[in-house]
Order: structure tokens, then C-alpha cells, then sequence
């Protein structure tokens, strides 16, 4: 019995470290901790302290249905990263010089002020199909005999690609392949030919696409690119824990656990990596920002003015 309660014990340590409710700070770290002096980086300028989002225009490649709802998901994650669509605020004229530059690499767009980035979306490949297992009569090890019920077996898979080009340069920076798939079973299934019907494929592909865009490496590396630029600016320790205070607020998407990708910038605004943190005791965030922690390995790298950006709610296989 007492082995049973240890073991009761762990599994909710766990869960409860996995959900950030043992990695909250005690209290609020700027009145009950003490404030710890951090350097100041070479880049760092206090006017930083006011984040300036970034901004998109979005262009499908093709009319389909499904290329849209690919783009209506893409502007959707986006903005839940801080990153806006100015979409309905281009005028019409703009958005055809800007679409025509994009993709013919030349036309009447000479720069100005539209967007920071352009992203061309495109669904190359979405498939959905369905296989029926009829009712079986088994045998179990002790010589029983029983049924199992008949059902259809869904699986649905999508590849889609995100062309991003920087404007008014017009520099093409990358072009990202997204990827998922997914199965569903419908036990005693109302027909035999498990048709995959229109809304069900739409359903699917809707919630593949939006995992796809919250996880891995692809999400991480688009993210990466788009994410607003926030600092880090004050640190206090409690109880020998270190808490950060940086200026991402709820507004530009900050939440419990959120994950973050920290970067040395030079003088020259070119972002060297250093590690990742994580962003926690939203109860304490203000006006001024929202806390995060490090890794111990981390903290002998943070300064003030460490560059925070943005990542996937989940890691990819190379994106942590």
C-alpha cells in the first residue's frame, strides 16, 4: 500500500511539473525577490522596450477551397504569435503590385509601406481515405470465443508549402514544406464503403493543418523568422530561483509555458542562438511584461536586452 501512495505521489509530481504548476514562482518576483543587476547588452537601447509587431500580407497560390482554409489558418496561428495580417487594410491597387512582385519578381511595386513580410501559401497535396474491417469472432488464451464489432479506418494526410519574402527588398528567405497526417475509426459504421464524406475531409483537414502549424520544425522555423524581437530587461531571484521579466505581453500571445527562443544580437542586429526559455506566473504579468525561466546552463548568457522570439507550442527533431 505504501508503494502504491509513492507511486500516486511521482505520477502527480509530474503531471503537475508538466502543466508549470511547480514551476511557478512563489510570489511575485519583483516585491518578494531580489532584484539581481544584469549587463547590458551592446545592442540594447531602452526605446526597444516597445514591441514592434510584425506584419503580413498573405496570398494564396490557387482558388481552391482548400488553399484558402490553408491561409485562413496560417494568418490564424500567426496572430496568436504576435504577428498581424494587414490583409483588409492594403488597398486593392497595393496588394495586386504586391502579389504580381512576389511572384513574377518584378512589376509597379517599389517598396513602401505595406508589410514586413509577404507569405505565398499554397495545399500541394491533401488526401483522404477510408478502409472497412468487418465484425471477427476470435478466440482469447483461455479458449473463449468473442466478437469484434466492425468500424472504418479514416486516414487523411496533407503537405502544403509557405513561400516567405521579405519586403520592400522583395528577398526571398525561405520556402517552408508543411506536412501531417491523422486516422480516425468509426465503430459500427452505417455503410460498408467508409466514403469519406466533404465535411469530414474539411474537419480533418482543418485540424491536421492547425497541429501542423503549432508543432515541429517547420512551425518552429516559420515562427523563427516572423516572430517579433522582445528583450529581456530586469531579473529577480527567489528562493535561489532565477525569474526574468520581459516585455512580451498577453497581447502579442504570451501564455503559461509558453516556449521562447533566446538570441545574442550584435551591434549589427545579427542573432546568435543561446537557448530557450520559457514563459510562466502569468498571475504576476503587468502592464510591462511577463516573466520566464532558464536553464541553469542558460542564465550565464541572459543579459539585458537578450533577445526573445516567439516558438511552436511544441518541439520538431531538430527544433530543440
Amino acid at each position: 500500500m505504501r508503494v502504491f501512495k509513492l507511486w500516486r505521489l511521482l505520477f502527480l509530481v509530474v503531471v503537475l511539473s508538466s502543466c508549470g504548476i511547480l514551476n511557478q514562482p512563489p510570489c511575485h518576483p519583483a516585491l518578494c525577490g531580489s532584484k539581481i543587476t544584469l549587463v547590458d547588452s551592446l545592442s540594447f537601447d531602452d526605446k526597444k522596450l516597445a514591441p514592434k509587431l510584425t506584419t503580413v500580407v498573405t496570398f494564396a497560390q490557387d482558388n481552391s477551397d482548400k488553399t484558402q482554409l490553408f491561409r485562413e489558418l496560417v494568418v490564424s496561428s500567426l496572430r496568436d504569435k504576435g504577428v498581424l495580417s494587414k490583409d483588409e487594410k492594403l488597398s486593392p491597387g497595393l496588394r495586386r503590385e504586391i502579389e504580381e512582385a512576389v511572384f513574377e519578381r518584378g512589376g509597379r511595386y517599389r517598396g513602401g509601406s505595406a508589410a514586413d513580410y509577404a507569405l505565398s501559401i499554397k495545399l500541394d497535396h491533401f488526401s483522404g481515405s477510408g478502409k472497412y474491417t468487418p465484425k471477427e469472432v476470435k478466440t482469447n488464451k483461455d479458449g473463449e470465443r468473442y466478437e469484434t464489432g466492425d468500424y472504418c479506418a479514416y486516414s487523411f494526410s496533407y503537405t502544403g508549402r509557405i513561400a516567405v519574402t521579405k519586403l520592400p527588398e522583395l528577398t526571398s528567405i525561405d520556402d517552408i514544406e508543411f506536412s501531417d497526417s491523422d486516422s480516425v475509426t468509426e465503430n459500427g459504421p452505417r455503410s460498408r464503403s467508409c466514403r469519406v464524406g466533404s465535411d469530414q475531409a474539411t474537419g480533418q483537414l482543418r485540424k491536421i493543418i492547425g497541429e501542423s502549424l503549432g508543432r515541429g520544425d517547420s512551425a518552429n522555423l516559420l515562427i523563427s523568422i516572423l516572430s517579433p524581437k522582445y528583450y529581456v530587461y530586469e531579473a529577480y531571484e527567489v528562493k535561489g530561483r532565477r525569474y526574468y521579466l520581459t516585455n512580451i505581453r498577453k497581447q502579442h500571445g504570451a501564455r503559461e509555458g509558453g516556449r521562447v527562443k533566446l538570441y545574442s544580437e550584435s551591434e549589427d542586429g545579427n542573432l546568435r542562438f543561446i537557448g530557450d526559455g520559457k514563459l510562466i506566473g502569468m498571475d504576476y504579468s503587468n502592464g510591462e511584461g511577463t516573466y520566464m525561466k532558464v536553464s541553469a546552463d542558460v542564465e550565464p548568457y541572459i543579459q539585458r536586452g537578450t533577445v526573445l522570439k516567439m516558438a511552436a507550442d511544441k518541439c520538431g527533431f531538430l527544433s530543440c
